[in-house]
């Protein structure tokens, strides 16, 4: 078959302009190069309703004027576990660098034994972690059902906020972190309290290291013979 010269040139043109455009989208969805290897990925498929309920989150916190727009890119991240048992200490695994963020996700944990000593133990993120890993901040929720904020930087303890309570061996919360600059949010939803929210603002904080990796964390306080489980489920993180 034999086709004219100028269709020909035409078509070419065509497949050359779709390419072209196909190549410049296929570069702007691909994550971020890391220098590490994230212990989470993005997950394709977003189960709908969970798309749903953080969505309808993440109007909320536009409407409070807690992020300024929707017009960021929500990643889903699916399940994720960990177990811990070092004796007073955190241990994190970074996942995606980032300065301004919404971090949400359905959180249950458990204990084996029940801690003795419940400060210090517990789930959660850590945020404005640098390079060297020595500066960061960690927010999470302690096996005694409070919630816990330490920052670190040069070694230097910059703040903190703990009310120790009673440990107990399991439980289950609904967990979002709101990171914007040096000012943060916690946000916390009890199935056995219902729906209710309660949210603490954190800074503007005298950070002055450049750390921006995001990380899922997990601590233990002083316990011996200890371990302390995080199951992490429906994982989002929006970024704008």
């Amino acid at each position: 078959m034999s086709i004219p010269a100028k269709s020909l040139l035409l078509k070419i043109s065509v497949i050359v302009a779709v390419c072209f455009l196909f190549s410049v989208f296929s570069c702007s969805a691909q994550e971020q190069e890391l220098p590490y290897e994230p212990i989470i990925t993005v997950k394709d498929q977003i189960p709908a309703d969970a798309e749903e309920n953080f969505k309808a989150l993440l109007e909320k916190f536009q409407k409070r004027e807690r992020i300024p727009n929707l017009d960021g890119e929500i990643r889903y991240y699916g399940d994720y576990s960990s177990e811990y048992s070092t004796y007073d200490s955190i241990h994190w695994d970074n996942f995606i660098q980032a300065d301004r963020f919404v971090f949400s996700a359905k959180l249950n944990w458990s204990t084996e034994p029940v801690a003795r000593n419940g400060s210090g133990t517990g789930c959660g993120i850590t945020f404005k972690v640098d390079d060297s890993e020595k500066d960061f901040v960690y927010m999470y929720w302690g096996v005694d059902e409070e919630f816990h904020y330490e920052g670190v930087e040069s070694g230097r303890n910059f703040g903190t906020f703990m009310n120790s309570g009673t440990p107990l061996k399991e439980g289950s919360i609904d967990f979002t972190v709101i990171a914007n600059g040096n000012e943060s949010w916690f946000y916390l939803s009890f199935e056995k309290y219902g729906s209710t929210w309660s949210s603490y603002f954190l800074g503007p904080q005298e950070l002055n290291h450049d750390g921006n990796n995001v990380g899922i964390g997990i601590s233990n306080g002083k316990n011996y013979n200890f371990t302390n489980r995080c199951d992490w489920s429906d994982i989002f993180l929006y970024t704008w």
